[in-house]
């Protein structure tokens, strides 16, 4: 058995599912494979986009969002489907009519991050069900499950904790039937709470639920289907000579994904590594291409690898009365930090202030500042960019500062990281 996961890139219009239904028909995925999807194109940023609107209460904001939503499937569905496409586009039609109920009623019954949940979970929804259409329609045996009524999880909105134990007995229970006679298809990106609530787990989360299915149910591999050839030394559209790894550790990838790789979701590797099962980044455009293949037989590279996050903050603290910021202020720090479920990408202590780079994120930074204004005196500069170098020699070390201003620079090791404006 084999989990196959497709990205927003891979369903973005009536061409790529017909790619991917081409693709689960070429090599293996028609049968005894769980495919797992995420929101089509750019909904999720949609999505979001709607969301902010509805937070600002600016209800032209609101109608413009969501028209574009309306718009972009059902054209999505008027290009996929012939005969059926009315049929399709009203079924459509009523989740996004049930998005638009969600959307007005949460502001007023839920806490942000529960809301965002709500929301933000009806790209995934609306995607699984127009693939769903597709493929039968192709004559591939296929069923269609919930994921947020398998992977169970805490209520940590937008970053859930996953009970793997539960989550093992829902999955067990059910689907190693249903794959003997095909495809089971579900969404990325979504778990459920045991009351029934949708949780989401971290943006671009995909990856990690094929990982999730994957380990539980002991497949053969996990293959992402990616718009690019497998897992690159860089973001080719951000540097101009990018190489392919055939095949790396799983040591090795987890730590590119620590740094900020995108390419594959952070969390995705450990479960896979703790079963050995194999991931596959393959390129839905060159499917004959072997991509990238990451397993405990995978070496680590000789060549560098650049990673770059955009919309850093740097936040720096120091004490109101001007004394050292010992360990435990920095303990108060961390723990704030932690219970506003940030990552800090970059610490720096000196002498009386001591400061973390983190992503962006408004609302959070705004509850950040309040926990702490009392005890430290608190500054921030934002639209930082991070650049992590692995494998870095100073020659090359000096070549990729020039030009930039540089804010922090630290070396551990072989690997330099770079804030800059």
């Amino acid at each position: 058995m084999n989990v196959f996961k497709f990205g927003g890139a891979s369903l973005k219009d009536a061409a790529s599912i017909k790619n991917m239904a081409q693709i689960l028909k070429d090599y293996g995925g028609e049968s005894g494979c769980i495919v797992v999807v995420s929101a089509m194109g750019k909904t999720t940023n949609a999505l979001e986009q709607l969301l902010n609107a509805a937070k600002s209460a600016k209800e032209e904001d609101v109608a413009f969002c969501f028209q574009q939503l309306v718009d972009f499937h059902q054209k999505l569905v008027e290009d996929l489907f012939e005969h059926d496409s009315p049929l399709i586009a009203n079924q459509i039609q009523l989740y996004l009519d049930h998005l638009m109920v969600s959307l007005r009623a949460g502001q007023s019954e839920m806490e942000a991050d529960q809301w965002y949940d709500k929301v933000v979970s009806f790209g995934e929804v609306i995607s699984s069900k127009i693939t769903y259409e597709y493929l039968i329609r192709q004559s591939i045996p296929v069923r269609l499950i919930e994921a947020k009524n398998y992977i169970r999880t805490d209520s940590t909105w937008r970053d859930a904790k996953v009970d793997f134990e539960l989550t093992a007995s829902l999955v067990k229970n059910d689907i190693p039937f249903w794959l003997e006679k095909g495809i089971v298809l579900t969404q990325g990106f979504l778990g459920g709470t045991v009351d029934g609530h949708t949780t989401t787990l971290g943006r671009e989360g995909s990856d990690y639920s094929a990982a999730i299915f994957a380990s539980v149910l002991d497949a053969e591999a996990v293959t992402v289907w990616k718009d690019v050839p497998g897992v690159l030394n860089a973001d080719p559209k951000r540097f101009n000579e990018v190489r392919l790894f055939d095949e790396l550790s799983y040591e090795e990838a987890a730590e590119m994904t620590f740094y900020g790789a995108t390419v594959i979701h952070p969390k995705t590797i450990k479960p896979l590594a703790n079963k050995s099962i194999p991931l596959i980044v393959r390129s839905f455009i060159d499917p004959s291409s072997a991509g990238t293949r990451i397993s405990t037989l995978g070496k680590v590279p000789d060549i560098p690898a650049f990673i770059i996050k955009d919309q850093q903050v740097l936040v720096s603290f120091s004490r109101k009365d001007l004394s050292f910021v010992g360990e435990g202020g920095i303990g108060q720090i961390l723990t704030t930090l932690d219970t506003l479920h940030f990552k800090i990408n970059l610490m720096q202590r000196s002498a009386l202030s001591f400061s973390v780079v983190i992503d962006h994120r408004d609302e959070k930074l705004n509850l950040l500042e309040q926990h702490l204004a009392k005890q430290f005196n608190i500054s921030h500069r934002l639209n930082l960019h991070l650049l992590t170098i692995k494998r870095v020699h100073s020659a090359l070390l000096t070549e990729m500062k020039a030009g930039k201003k540089i804010i922090i620079e630290q070396i551990h090791g072989s690997t330099a990281q770079l804030l800059f404006e």
